[in-house]
């Protein structure tokens, strides 16, 4: 929201850079540098107060991620799930937090199912008809997992190990 209020605002002189973190240090310089004459003085004093909000908040997500990180280094289970495409310190924070004891599921899909990742069946007659993902578990767990997922849907290249079978598939369907 921050970053988004201040890309606006400087939007408004005709400021525009690219997206990213890179993007947004170049748009805070250009905020505290005096000695640039696109924006106004009135409009820097004004922008100052939100650069600092980021500032604060960038910190504040570094103190409260330094726990999170150190926890994780020294769980086991929890670097083994990161070696999973997708899954990062958080995600697989939030799994061991969530699946106590992972041996009570029979298969994969069972803790998929757990965590209302996998298609609601609705089978009659011998019919199988799968519907929307079913949304049983935690949405928090479930939230981070498809988060995961889309980020390597997205970001893998079709070299890459990481490269989902969903998308080999489809880009043989030609889809």
């Amino acid at each position: 929201m921050l970053v988004n209020a201040l890309r606006g605002h400087l939007a408004e002189f005709g400021i525009v850079t690219r997206q990213g973190i890179a993007g947004v240090r170049r748009l805070i310089g250009l905020a505290e540098d005096e000695n640039d004459e696109l924006i106004p003085p009135l409009a820097r004093d004004a922008l100052v107060p939100l650069v600092e909000q980021l500032r604060a908040a960038h910190e504040k997500v570094r103190e409260l991620d330094h726990p999170i990180q150190t926890w994780h280094r020294s769980n086991e289970l929890s670097l083994l799930l990161e070696t999973i495409p997708g899954i990062g310190p958080i995600t697989a924070g939030a799994i061991v937090a969530t699946v106590t004891d992972a041996s009570l599921f029979k298969s994969g899909r069972q803790l998929a199912a757990w965590l209302g990742l996998v298609p609601r069946q609705n089978s009659s007659g011998g019919k199988d008809r799968l519907g929307r993902i079913s949304k049983q578990g935690g949405p928090y767990t479930r939230r981070l997992l498809v988060v995961g997922a889309h980020a390597v849907l997205r970001f893998s290249r079709k070299e890459s190990s990481a490269y989902p079978l969903g998308c080999r598939a489809s880009d043989e369907e030609g889809l």
